[in-house]
């Protein structure tokens, strides 16, 4: 939770070498850009830190790191200009329990690296709404059928368009054109339309 205004003065930098080099070396004239990139950066060291690491996996990294191995400053690399792009600091978090999934070998490393320019693309206000489809899809209701509905979510236009264009949710043609139709809708007038048995979608 440290702010911005204390980049350059904390005991927190001070504790972590690569932090404190960072910020020692721009100290007096950080840019927000930078400090904003510091902040990002003991987001994403904290999270490792606190997270269940392979002990076998960081002894690879570190043996790798001390031989300058090619793919570990690759690795890193992508770390560095990910977490420099990113808009927001909760981004930095996100990406440190993915490198964690990678280190720890719980998904491959394509599967990471296709997963970066989506945390990149991301936008906070997608994540209730997934929560809330997934819970719904599982519980096995989130479905229009026969006109009556169990449970209908609704989705707005941009979300729809961003979570399809990155692969993270696929929505069937025709139900994007109920969708469509329910747009500005009230909840009242949404109710009245699949209750007249119209529209009969079966898993959608």
């Amino acid at each position: 939770d440290i702010g911005l205004d204390m980049i350059t003065n904390s005991e927190i930098i001070d504790a972590i070498p690569v932090v404190k080099t960072f910020v020692s070396l721009h100290k007096g004239m950080m840019s927000i850009k930078e400090r904003i990139f510091a902040k990002k950066l003991l987001v994403f060291i904290s999270e490792i830190n606190s997270g269940q690491v392979s002990s076998e996996a960081l002894i690879k990294r570190k043996i790798a790191i001390k031989k300058g191995e090619k793919w570990i400053k690759k690795e890193i690399e992508e770390i560095a200009v990910f977490l420099d792009r990113f808009d927001f600091v909760y981004k930095a978090s996100i990406l440190a329990k993915l490198y964690i999934a990678l280190i720890n070998e719980k998904i491959s490393s394509d599967k990471y690296l296709n997963m970066l320019p989506v945390i990149d693309k991301w936008q906070k206000y997608d994540n209730n709404l997934l929560e809330r489809i997934y819970t719904e899809y599982k519980k096995g209701t989130l479905n229009i059928s026969y006109g009556e509905r169990n449970y209908v979510i609704m989705i707005d236009a941009a979300s729809r368009q961003r979570l399809e264009s990155l692969g993270v949710l696929k929505i069937k043609r025709e139900v994007i054109n109920l969708l469509n139709k329910f747009e500005g809708l009230s909840d009242e007038d949404i109710e009245e339309i699949l209750q007249d048995g119209e529209y009969c979608l079966q898993e959608t």
